[in-house]
């Protein structure tokens, strides 16, 4: 974290920045840092960089003692040549002229003001000599491990430097230091100095002395010979010149002078070159004067020594000789200082003569060489060794070991001469304690052994001798405890090891006293001593079996002690020390926390109050935790989010990125765990908050908690179910099914369904994992009823919130089922909650919805309490449609949906009280109802409308069946007076007979259309007649219209053809969308093949009439083509000799038998009255010419009757010429036919019989005075043709039947509408009704009712007209306009084509409708009386008669 930087005090105490930041922030910044180092290129050039670590060693100077306590000294964080390294690995400053910076570092001077919080963490101020020596010897040790063991000249310059440094600061060296020598190939390496040379001879010398056997190594040139004597290096020129070839003492050179003088003399290459370095020693000698004496004689033969070796021999083994045999006591009565002359005496006669061996067995048999103690002895009794020792007097048991039988000489000149001759070993104290104490250590007395450590103390020794003093002492006991036993150094514990001293008993540790004795109270010595002792096996480094041991030791130790401070002191203790452990490199198992993951030794953090008070942690006080499964605390926030589900444990060290990994590895999280959160939350969700402050902490946590789940990946499922998400401004926690991310009206809900909070709205993607919805769902406004029901159940009424939700509640479930489908409901909801009308909730399938088209007061007043009926949802803002509200209701699924009155409550007629119309099938009104609900146009319209309707979801197909399927099958009946009464369960209800204008009874099949009778056709009218068609209609279709396209629906009903319906769609923006099949608008042309599917359509009785105009069947050449009558022709005699004049596409019409012309016929089913329920659509006005009704129920009643007729045809057709008998019969054989009769097959059966049987017997020879003619024709050879015939036709009709699927009745003519039917009887009756008006008007001259006689004209010419449209078409006409219907009329017939002219002059004239009528159509105050000129009235009458006289005629 950034420490304050250079803000005002003002500004800093404002932000809160003058507080100090928490040490774990300081710590973990300096890790960014590191961690930063690693990608810089060159951090030391980075200002920022260095600002930084400036700020922080800072203020970790300033509060120094906390890091100490937190940060071990092996921590790296120092910064140094591009590093980090710790503060122990440094020097504050290197000696004077010494770099020893490739070996240890120093500290960089821009840090030189935080050397104060250096040294407490272990930066050594100066290197003392141990440093530098250690610095020697391991270059020494890194040579010596190379394969070959030479030395990098890096390498030989530090150690020339440290030797040079050690002379010039006169620093005592008493350890075999190594010293750098050449090497073979002109290579380095370091050798101890003992085994070393000074090279004082000449480099030529040198070369020569390279072909001894003996190995020299000779020091490096650099080291100058000052710093070799004072090393006590021996010279080379010494070791070659060898002292026992002189038989004098020497003194001043220490070689031969003869060898001297040789080599002087080889070095010089001209003999002149001696003077000159003669007089250069002269001046360096600081000389005046230089003389030379040449003396140019010649020593010829010159022995190697000066003096005479026999005689020097003589004079010494006289002497020897003598006193050899003296006794020895009497050397006692010689001084000291004769004793000493003596012997030197005595030793210079030593040489290597022959006798020499015996010279010096007599010489070492005298008692004359002083020991250590004093004593003179003699030496030839045992082995002799030199003592230059300086602790004999400090430590005088230590040289008189009574096992040691060794004689110790004095080290002085005399004895010190003897050793070089005798080679008597000399011995300093080390070499003493590593050959005479050392072994015996184990039988040392206590004192004995407190000595050999003091002398070992002041002794200086190379590593390998350390290494074999420690290993010979290891296993010595050599500390007496405070138990009073003597127990090897392994048995102790360093005290000054935190850890061993919390954790073991005092009687582990070193007694005081042992350090008071050792050392007598001086500190360096007495560190000194403990670090022996720590080499010696006294414990100071923690192991790692000792650390599990702890850590078992600790977790028992918890389970009943309650002294919390010291426990938890050492549990701090042992998990640094478990923590530095595995970050030692030089620990090789990795693996190490992971040993110690599941021991519980470790005093988890304390979790905050206001946590605790919300809800217990994880762990109490008091309890320890294991590493595996603890969260690591980085940052103190984490605690809102784990506090209840996970430990957390804080790391007493400096972490690192490899600490930070091992603790992974063992189990410890670095960040909470999803699941741990998911966990804390379950665990507190249901504590109770019943205080601002908890209900504030709360809030924060779970916050908390969405934000760092939202940013994981989790389960969601694991807080499925549970309160979790803050409502009610956080005083109230909700299951995620009982909130969702948008809801409309939300406040109408609570406290049932909330929405998610605007603060909240960030956490959506969490809360989408743990199942809140999005949108509010169909499933959730369910549980919100299934809510306020468990609420309500018991009380008489719901309350007004309750009312409220419950009413939103409907209105959001019916539209997310609308939206969404019902799915969820039938998988997720056992019960269904609605409001009933007496304001309470019930079960859905336990009430009823009124879906009758009835007045709902006289339903329901007449049901009263015998059914619950289910809530106008109209009161539940879901509109007044009610159309949509079914549709909705069946969107439910099934088990849901309440019952629907329909299914059990209709409207019959009271057929009691229905009176028939007088007209019959005459009348107008139904007529043209008939007419528009059968039409094609109609139809066309219809599917146009279906298929917008449902968004072109339905195919052509479909829809065109769904047509048929209603339309095809309905019944129109007109009613004088016409009352319904509702029944429920097969039972009217009482008090419910109403007047109507217009009934529907559905049966299986279709539906029968009752409508009461009017006589006014007004538009008024017929609309609402419309309304309520259109009504029943959507009704048969389930109510697929919407209400929007109702009125289209009766628009369509209003359409006179095609053409109106398309503009009504434009109108309407309803795609014109159905196919247009041109034969269903227009009849099929003269000459055209009728289809085989109505061939058994054509009639085969051949008494029909056929008027002008009509279609029919034509028979020629084993085909049946369309034909039209033109006209009939006089001159017949009888029924089957009629003639016709038809029209079949030729140029000119065509004259043929009526026994080859064919009506439609139209059959119907015969149903009793009690079957009376699904009848097809019957146009009974006009539907076909009245002469072919008949043919409506062509067969007799009875067989009797059948069998008349047949007799009567026979004897008709029998008169007639071959060939056409031959038609006749074959027609009247058809017609008989089972298999063209299938709803009258028993009399079909008898009849046919009949007819085969009178057939045979005409066919055969009669006697004479026989009733018919002789011309026998044998019929029955055609029988099996005639049978195949029928038997097609029959098939035609069924396959006709199976593509329409029932749909549509086998009727040519309502099939074939646009089929022109003249109706000659009808337009015969409009005719005399003309004529009875134009009677009236007549009675009406004479300039008092002029109105009233120009009206009744225009009644004359409308029903003239109309007569002849019924002569054409058998139709009535579309307009009501005389002028329109003249024009359509006038193209019938030539003779009718003055009719408009007729029909303008008559307006001319003032004929009109309704301004002879009605005042509005006049200037006020004016009425039609008084506004027509009387002599109109005669001119009037006389075009009306001229126009009906032309019509009369084209009628008969």
């Amino acid at each position: 974290m950034p420490l304050v930087g250079k803000l005002s005090d003002r500004v800093s105490n404002r932000l809160g920045l003058k507080d100090l930041p928490p040490p774990e922030k300081v710590i973990e910044n300096l890790s960014v840092l590191k961690s930063k180092a690693l990608e810089m290129a060159n951090p030391d050039t980075d200002v920022d960089f260095k600002r930084q670590l400036h700020s922080i060693y800072k203020h970790m100077q300033d509060n120094v003692s906390v890091f100490v306590t937190m940060m071990g000294n092996g921590t790296c964080w120092l910064w140094t040549h591009n590093q980090f390294v710790a503060p122990q690995d440094l020097v504050l400053e290197y000696p004077n002229n010494l770099d020893l910076s490739s070996y240890i570092g120093k500290v960089p001077s821009e840090f030189l003001p935080y050397r104060t919080l250096f040294q407490k963490f272990g930066l050594r101020k100066v290197l003392s000599n141990e440093d530098i020596l250690g610095i020697l010897y391991s270059i020494q040790q890194t040579i010596e491990a190379r394969q070959p063991p030479f030395a990098s000249s890096s390498e030989v310059k530090v150690s020339i430097e440290i030797l040079n440094w050690l002379w010039k600061e006169k620093k005592t060296v008493q350890d075999d230091i190594p010293v750098p020598i050449i090497a073979e190939g002109g290579k380095f390496t370091l050798k101890p100095r003992s085994t070393t040379l000074f090279c004082d001879v000449s480099k030529n010398g040198l070369k020569e002395l390279n072909c001894r056997e003996e190995e020299i190594y000779v020091i490096h040139e650099e080291i100058p010979k000052a710093a070799a004597e004072w090393l006590e290096i021996r010279f080379l020129s010494t070791h070659i010149l060898d002292p026992e070839e002189i038989g004098i003492e020497q003194c001043g050179q220490s070689e031969p002078i003869t060898m001297r003088i040789k080599n002087i003399l080889k070095e010089y290459d001209e003999d002149s070159d001696i003077f000159k370095e003669l007089i250069q020693n002269a001046e360096d000698a600081g000389a005046d004067v230089c003389k030379f004496l040449v003396d140019f004689r010649v020593h010829r033969d010159a022995p190697e020594s000066l003096i005479d070796h026999d005689m020097a021999l003589y004079d010494k083994s006289s002497v020897l000789d003598q006193v050899y045999n003296i006794n020895h006591p009497e050397f006692s009565h010689l001084s000291n200082d004769d004793m000493k002359e003596f012997q030197i005496f005595l030793q210079s006669g030593l040489s290597k003569s022959k006798v020499s061996q015996e010279y010096v067995r007599k010489l070492k048999s005298l008692p004359i060489f002083e020991t250590t103690h004093g004593k003179r002895v003699r030496i030839d009794g045992a082995k002799v060794f030199i003592l230059n020792i300086k602790y004999t007097v400090i430590f005088p048991d230590l040289f008189n070991l009574p096992t040691n039988s060794c004689i110790f000489l004095k080290h002085n000149s005399e004895n010190y001469m003897l050793s070089q001759t005798l080679n008597i070993q000399v011995l300093d104290d080390l070499e003493y304690f590593m050959k005479f104490i050392l072994p015996a250590v184990h039988q040392l007395t206590e004192t004995q052994i407190l000595h050999s450590l003091k002398l070992l103390l002041s002794l200086r020794y190379s590593l390998k001798q350390r290494e074999t003093i420690i290993s010979s002492l290891k296993t010595v006991k050599l500390i007496r405890s405070s138990q009073g036993r003597l127990e090897p150094a392994s048995y102790y514990f360093d005290e000054s090891v935190e850890l061993y001293k919390q954790m073991l008993p005092h009687e582990r540790f070193v007694p005081e006293r042992f350090w008071s004795e050792l050392c007598e109270g001086d500190d360096y010595t007495t560190e000194k001593a403990k670090q022996l002792v720590r080499e010696l096996g006294m414990k100071h480094v923690v192991s790692a079996d000792e650390i599990i041991h702890f850590a078992y030791q600790l977790e028992s130790e918890a389970k009943v002690n309650r002294r919390l401070k010291d426990m938890k002191l050492k549990s701090s203790l042992l998990f640094r020390e478990a923590l530095n452990k595995a970050c030692n490199i030089k620990i090789k198992d990795q693996h190490f926390l992971e040993k110690i993951a599941d021991i519980k030794f470790i005093f988890p953090v304390m979790i905050r109050k206001e946590l605790s008070n919300y809800h217990q942690p994880f762990a109490a006080e008091g309890t320890t935790v294991k590493i595996r499964g603890s969260l690591i605390d980085k940052k103190p926030e984490y605690q809102d989010l784990i506090w209840s589900s996970m430990p957390i444990i804080d790391l007493p060290v400096y972490t690192t990125q490899k600490l930070m990994q091992m603790m992974k590895n063992a189990g410890a999280h670095e960040e909470p765990p999803p699941n741990c959160v998911a966990s804390n939350i379950r665990n507190i969700c249901q504590s109770p908050c019943e205080t601002d402050q908890l209900i504030k902490t709360r809030a924060k946590v779970f916050r908390s908690s969405y934000a760092y789940l939202q940013a994981k990946r989790f389960e969601g499922n694991h807080l499925a179910g549970l309160p979790v998400v803050l409502v009610e401004k956080d005083t109230k926690l909700m299951r995620p099914n009982d909130v969702c991310l948008s809801l409309s009206y939300d406040l109408d809900f609570r406290p049932y369904l909330y929405k998610i909070t605007p603060e909240d709205a960030m956490y959506a993607s969490f809360f989408q994992k743990i199942g809140v919805k999005n949108k509010a769902t169909a499933e959730q406004y369910c549980s919100v009823l299934a809510a306020v029901y468990a609420d309500s159940c018991d009380k008489q009424k719901l309350h007004s919130n309750q009312l409220r939700t419950v009413k939103r509640a409907v209105e959001q479930l019916f539209k997310s089922i609308s939206a969404q489908g019902n799915e969820t409901l039938l998988e997720n909801v056992e019960t269904l909650y609605l409001p009933a009308a007496d304001g309470k909730l019930y079960p859905s399938s336990t009430l009823c919805y009124n879906d009758t088209v009835f007045e709902t007061k006289r339903l329901e007043e007449a049901l009263e309490n015998k059914f619950l009926l289910l809530e106008k949802l109209s009161e539940c803002h879901l509109g007044n449609d009610k159309y949509k509200h079914h549709q909705l209701l069946q969107l439910l699924p099934q088990k849901f949906q309440p019952k629907m009155l329909s299914e059990f409550t209709e409207e019959r007629v009271v057929e009691s009280k229905m009176q028939p119309c007088e007209l019959g099938t005459g009348c107008e009104f139904i007529g043209w109802f008939a007419k528009h609900l059968s039409s094609r146009a109609f139809k066309y319209g219809f599917i146009c409308l279906l298929r917008e309707q449902l968004q072109g979801k339905i195919t052509q197909e479909d829809a065109s069946n769904i047509c048929e399927k209603i339309f095809g099958s309905i019944q129109i009946i007109c009613c004088k007076t016409l009352e319904t009464t509702l029944w429920l369960d097969k039972q009217p209800l009482p008090k419910t007979d109403e007047e109507t204008d217009v009934s529907v009874e559905r049966g299986q099949q279709g539906c029968t259309f009752y409508l009461k009778h009017n006589d006014d056709m007004a538009l008024k009218v017929i609309n609402e007649v419309i309304t309520t068609l259109t009504k029943e209609i959507n009704a048969l279709l389930g109510n697929r219209i919407a209400s929007v396209h109702l009125p289209v629906l009766g628009q369509l009903l209003m359409c006179d053809d095609l053409q109106d319906v398309r503009k009504t769609l434009a109108k309407n923006q309803i795609r014109d969308s159905a196919e247009t099949e041109s034969s269903s608008f227009s009849p099929a042309a003269p000459g055209t093949e009728i289809p085989e599917e109505w061939h058994d359509c054509l009639d085969m009785n051949v008494l029909n009439n056929f008027e002008e105009g009509e279609y029919v069947g034509y028979s020629i050449d084993d085909k049946y083509i369309y034909a039209v009558i033109v006209e009939e022709l006089p001159g017949h005699n009888g029924r089957y000799s009629w003639r016709y004049k038809i029209e079949v596409g030729e140029d000119e019409p065509i004259e043929v038998s009526c026994v080859d012309l064919f009506q439609f016929k139209r059959e119907k089913k015969m149903l009793k009255p009690e079957e009376n329920t699904c009848m097809e659509l019957e146009p009974l006005t006009g539907a076909v010419p009245h002469s072919s009704e008949p043919s409506i129920n062509s067969l007799p009643a009875s067989v009797q009757e059948a069998k008349r007729e047949i007799d009567k045809c026979l004897a008709e057709i029998w008169k007639l010429p071959e060939e056409e008998r031959h038609k006749a019969i074959k027609r009247l054989y058809l017609r008989w036919h089972p298999d063209k009769n299938p709803d009258r097959q028993s009399l079909a059966n008898e009849a046919f019989k009949y007819l085969q049987n009178r057939i045979d017997e005409l066919s055969k020879p009669k006697a004479a005075g026989s009733t018919f003619s002789s011309r026998n024709t044998h019929f029955r050879g055609f029988y099996q043709q005639w049978n195949q015939e029928a038997r097609y036709h029959r098939n035609s009709r069924e396959r006709f039947s199976r593509g329409y699927r029932g749909f549509h009745s086998y009727n040519f003519w309502t099939h074939n509408e646009n089929v022109p039917r003249p109706d000659r009887e009808e337009a015969r009756r409009w005719c005399r009704q003309a004529r009875c008006d134009l009677n009236a008007a007549h009675k009406d001259t004479g300039g008092e009712s002029t109105e009233w006689c120009l009206f009744k004209v225009h009644q004359v010419v409308e029903k003239s007209l109309i007569a002849a449209c019924y002569k054409r078409n058998g139709q009535h006409p579309n307009s009501s306009s005389i002028s329109a219907t003249a024009a359509q009329v006038s193209l019938y017939s030539p003779q009718l084509r003055d009719l408009p002219e007729i029909v303008k002059n008559l307006q001319t004239l003032g004929v009109d409708p309704k301004r002879t009528q009605y005042p509005n159509c006049h200037p006020y105050p004016h009425i039609p009386n008084g506004q027509f000129r009387s002599e109109n009235e005669m001119l009037a009458l006389n075009k009306a008669s001229e126009l009906l006289n032309k019509i009369e005629a084209y009628v008969n």
